[in-house]
């Protein structure tokens, strides 16, 4: 008896949801478009055709090109060469790379830029950016790295607002450490957040 019951509440319960189903279809039928199709299923209703996606606004582009590959938006690009190029000159400093090196001379800075958000308003484009700065060096202690620790805050003070096709809004200092690694290694990572508008 009680499985007759069960039986009978679980096809009931099954023909209440495919009407729902029903009806929210015959619904968003006509709020579509023709050529988009409603379809039912035991995972709900869903639209397919060609207009399933939103369109675009204001002619955005995917976050992902066609191959999957992610894009850049130039302002994370344009900030990192205006970095890169602000601190080679630093005396002391072997190198200043655009990436983490496999093999690189100590000392050496990497300059990355992380998260890029939006930050347009409504007559230009614009982005809002993470600019980390990682300096390694070696020794028993980290003297010669809290000077040039010292000499990139005094040089990122000085970034020009002019870069390849973006102007710098603002440059905020946002945090900074030092850590000693494995052995006789030493590393700092400066963070910066930077607002670029499209010049």
């Amino acid at each position: 008896m009680f499985e007759d019951f069960e039986a009978r509440a679980m096809r009931a319960a099954e023909a209440r949801a495919g009407t729902r189903k029903d009806k929210l279809a015959e619904e968003l039928r006509g709020l579509l478009p023709q050529e988009v199709q409603v379809e039912t299923s035991d995972e709900g209703v869903l639209p397919s055709g060609p207009r399933t996606r939103p369109p675009r606004r204001n002619g955005c582009q995917p976050a992902l090109d066609d191959c999957g590959a992610a894009q850049m938006s130039g302002a994370g690009q344009a900030l990192a060469e205006a970095v890169i190029a602000a601190l080679r000159p630093i005396e002391g400093l072997n190198h200043v790379y655009d990436g983490p090196p496999l093999t690189a001379a100590f000392p050496h800075a990497v300059v990355e830029v992380g998260p890029e958000s939006d930050w347009s308003h409504k007559s230009g484009e614009g982005r809002e950016l993470r600019l980390s700065i990682l300096v390694r060096d070696k020794g028993e202690r980290p003297m010669r790295l809290r000077g040039l620790v010292a000499e990139i805050e005094a040089r990122m003070g000085q970034t020009g607002a002019d870069l390849t096709g973006w102007r710098l809004v603002n440059l905020v200092f946002v945090r900074e450490a030092m850590l000693r690694e494995t052995g006789a290694a030493w590393s700092a990572a400066i963070d910066y957040r930077a607002r670029l508008l499209r010049a």
